[in-house]
């Protein structure tokens, strides 16, 4: 008697087949999932709820609300490197403060032609507008100078001095009266709280 082989049931053959759109769509979608992340990751994983740029906060400071003395203003800035950092805490100073009642303390047109760091001294090259345009006054003066010393030596502690330069060269004064022919070290006797 011939053997007779057992037949497979159509629910059998329904269960094989019924997986395999299942395995094509995981396939499918896996190979999307890899070509997305090699081609976007940076974009999906930086949205992923971390902030797109670190940031820290700095003082910045500004003619005081009497007019008297210095005050800072706490404004957050992009973290990166020092140079970078260092200009951005430079050109809030030239764009003056958010605050209200507190004053500018550089003149207007003044520009920042570039910095360079020498060991513990920051050196800042201005445009020949913060002499030229300044209004002038020793009060004044010393607000100008020590608004640019305290903003870079306070904030970045690496560095004990600041030298200005106007138009690439060292001057002897901003407006006739404080000596910047050398680096100067911030003075906190200027800040009111």
């Amino acid at each position: 008697m011939p053997r007779k082989t057992p037949q497979k049931s159509p629910v059998s053959r329904k269960r094989k087949t019924g997986y395999l759109p299942i395995l094509i769509g995981a396939a499918v979608a896996l190979i999307i999932g890899l070509f997305l992340i090699s081609r976007r990751g940076d974009v999906i994983f930086r949205t992923a709820g971390r902030p797109a740029a670190e940031e820290k906060e700095i003082a910045v400071y500004f003619s005081s609300v009497d007019g008297l003395g210095l005050q800072a203003e706490k404004i957050r800035i992009k973290k990166g490197t020092v140079e970078e950092e260092l200009n951005a805490a430079l050109a809030l100073l030239v764009k003056g403060p958010n605050e209200k009642g507190l004053g500018k303390t550089l003149p207007d047109e003044t520009k920042i032609n570039g910095l360079k760091i020498k060991g513990h001294t920051v050196i800042v090259d201005f445009s020949p507008e913060i002499s030229a345009n300044h209004a002038g006054g020793s009060s004044g003066e010393i607000q100008t100078v020590y608004s640019i010393v305290n903003t870079v030596a306070l904030n970045f502690p690496q560095f004990k001095d600041v030298q200005l330069l106007v138009d690439g060269k060292k001057a002897e004064t901003l407006a006739g009266h404080i000596d910047i022919t050398r680096p100067l070290s911030p003075d906190v006797k200027v800040i009111k709280k």
